[in-house]
Order: C-alpha cells, then structure tokens, then sequence
C-alpha cells in the first residue's frame, strides 16, 4: 500500500484532475452559450488562442501524464527516501530533457508553430527580461517560504511530513561527491527551469486557458507543477511558486522571464544550501 505522504500526494492529485473533468464541460457549455464572453482570457500570454482540440487532446495526455507520475512514485509503500545516485540523476535529466523537447517538437513540426511566437520569446529586449527577472524573484522567494512555514506550523503541524526536504535537495545537502553536486546544481539552475517552464507555463497552462480561463488554469497549472515534484511539503509552497510564474508570464508575455526567475529561485536554493553546511 502506499505511504500516507504519497497518499495525500495521490488524492490531491486525483481531486486535481476531477477539477479539470467537471470544468471542461461546464466552460463548454458556457462558451457555446455566450461565445462573445472572453471569461477572463485578459493577459498578454495569447498563444493558446490558436489552439485547438489536438492541443487540447496533448495537453490532457501530460495532465495524466503528471498524475501516474505521481501514483508510481510512492507506489512502492516505502517510507525511506532513496538517495540519488550519478545514474539516477542522469535519468532524470534524460527524462526532463525528453519531455521537454517532446514538447519542443510538437509544437515545431508537428503543429507548425512558431517558437518564437508561442513562447513570446521576442517580446522583451534582454535587458528588461533580466531587470524584471531579477525584480519578481524577492515576492517569489518571500511567498514560497511564507507558504512553507504555513504548511509546517498549521497544516502539518506534528506530522513531521513539512520537514523532509526533497530527496535531490537532501542529497545534495549530504552528498561528498563533487560530480553529483555540480549535476544536481545543473539541473536544479539551468535543464529544470526551463523544461518546467516550457511544460506548464509554456504549454499547458496557454490551451487549457483557452477551454477554461486564467482562472482555472493558472491555479489548476500550478497545483499540478507543485504536485508533480512527488515531494508531500513542498507541494503547496511550489504550487505557489508556481502560481506567481503564470502572473509573471502573464504580466510581460515572454516565457524568458519565468525561466529566469525559476532558475534563480532554483539557485538561491544552492546557494543557501551550501552557506548552511558551511556555516
């Protein structure tokens, strides 16, 4: 049987998913009746309007994708956190890099989209990408550890789940191997913001906006980002984090500045790992 961590990771995702069930039909059904209301599509993050019931197909195929993920992930009913070994990191990599360009790919050649266009990659010069980057991580780092701390003092008070850290972060915390250090710092500052980013902000997040709204599917979005690290403490603070990446990506309409700020957040982390042990 699965643990109680990995249980409450499973029925937050399943209620996730029956979220998306009941609300495709309902916003269906209120688009063919009131086609000329925009249902809260406001926002500079426009790609998803040349959607369609194909991209609307792949992006459910991800969404279960993300769920029996997260099913497989504690199936074993183990409490015990595996370490992450040169090898396992190396297939996290390939996977991450392989379901990003799966992406990458679907959209170029198989849909004929421009990625420029889709990702609003030319919609700020890069000086401002890098200002504003630099400006939204402070309200990105505040609020995630704002929520964090909710989470270990109310929600899992006593519980004891809030505090276990991730399994890389506590590897990369205890580990004296230097090689596995500098990959878990790769992945963690430059592969995983920006496959992360392409996958849910980049592509999920624009074609389930355009079947729902920003009101769904930024929250919907990023309960699943928060979910799919299969980490039971940390997904509510990351589906914060991820929360305010839809905003950022919605206030300056490029996908540049949310894998900017995604790769600092994710290197502030490093950062403060590394000051601790040395500390």
């Amino acid at each position: 049987m699965p643990t109680a961590p990995h249980q409450i990771l499973v029925d937050a995702g399943t209620w996730t998913l029956l979220a998306l069930a009941v609300a495709l039909p309902v916003y269906a059904f209120l688009l063919n009746r009131w086609p000329w209301t925009r249902w809260g599509r406001g926002g500079r993050v426009v790609a998803g309007e040349k959607a369609n019931w194909i991209d609307l197909l792949a992006a459910l195929v991800l969404v279960y994708f993300f769920y029996f993920a997260i099913a497989a992930s504690g199936a074993s009913g183990k409490e015990e956190s595996k370490a992450i070994t040169r090898s396992l990191l190396a297939n996290g990599l390939f996977m991450q890099l392989s379901l990003g360009g799966s992406v990458l790919v679907y959209l170029f050649w198989l849909r004929q989209r421009s990625l420029r266009e889709w990702f609003g990659l030319n919609r700020l010069p890069a000086p401002a990408v890098v200002g504003l980057g630099a400006g939204f991580l402070l309200p990105a780092l505040g609020l995630t550890m704002v929520t964090g701390w909710l989470v270990r003092v109310y929600l899992f008070k006593d519980t004891g789940l809030a505090e276990k850290s991730q399994e890389i972060v506590q590897t990369f915390a205890t580990t004296p191997d230097l090689m596995l250090k500098a990959g878990i710092a790769g992945l963690a500052i430059c592969a995983a913001p920006i496959v992360e980013e392409i996958v849910f902000r980049g592509f999920l997040y624009p074609v389930l906006k355009k079947y729902t709204d920003s009101w769904f599917a930024a929250p919907f979005t990023a309960m699943l980002f928060g979910l799919s690290h299969a980490d039971t403490g940390s997904a509510l603070p990351l589906a914060v984090l991820g929360l305010l990446q839809v905003i950022f990506y919605e206030l300056t309409g490029t996908l540049l500045v949310p894998v900017l700020v995604h790769g600092l957040f994710n290197a502030f982390t490093i950062a403060m790992l590394l000051s601790a042990k040395s500390a």
